[in-house]
């Protein structure tokens, strides 16, 4: 109606403001139908039907690189959105078995949670747990270790020394010790755990 009133200005502005809800909501549509394939590939591969599964796995990825460019497209490459969209797609690389795909894509966007809410924040706890799981199951034990290490610091930061996911972090620490045959180590991060549940 703009464009036949000759105010071709302010119907570019309509269509652009039009567009960029569209784009947003496709954004949001599939990232919910991203996060449900990956659901699906989940299920699937629980159920033995592993094929199935990876078809799940690599159409929940593909769809997650179309939000992530969505998502830089609008708030820029280090956006904390951006770094959520990261962090789906390597829990997708994990399920599917791409563990080197998961590491690289899940460091990506610890470094953007880092940037923009600073080393000590819930969420850059929850991805050093999550980036732990990664190098544990590459055998990287000593980086697991490590960055389990730094999460648990997070933690009680961020959350205190009795929250639960202080306990869980203890408990990936001892299983992390126990596979390098430190055995003293692993039952004193399994004690620890214990007290903070006591």
């Amino acid at each position: 109606a703009l464009h036949g009133q000759g105010k071709w200005d302010e119907a570019k502005r309509t269509e652009e403001a039009a567009l960029a809800v569209f784009r947003d909501n496709m954004g949001e549509r599939q990232l919910n139908i991203a996060q449900s394939l990956n659901n699906l590939g989940e299920v699937l591969a629980g159920l033995g039907r592993w094929e199935e599964a990876l078809e799940k796995f690599s159409k929940a990825i593909t769809l997650y690189q179309k939000v992530l460019g969505v998502y830089r497209q609008k708030y820029g490459d280090t956006s904390d959105r951006a770094a959520d969209i990261l962090a789906f797609m390597a829990t997708t690389y994990h399920n599917a078995g791409h563990l080197d795909a998961a590491r690289a894509v899940l460091e990506v966007a610890l470094e953007i949670k880092v940037d923009v809410h600073g080393s000590v924040h819930i969420e850059v706890g929850d991805l050093l747990n999550r980036l732990g799981l990664i190098q544990f199951n590459q055998g990287d034990l000593e980086s697991a270790l490590q960055t389990y290490t730094v999460g648990l610091d997070v933690y009680r930061v961020c959350l205190g020394a009795k929250d639960p996911r202080v306990v869980q972090t203890l408990d990936n620490i001892g299983v992390v010790l126990a596979r390098m045959c430190r055995l003293d180590d692993a039952l004193e991060a399994y004690q620890r755990a214990v007290a903070v549940m006591s």
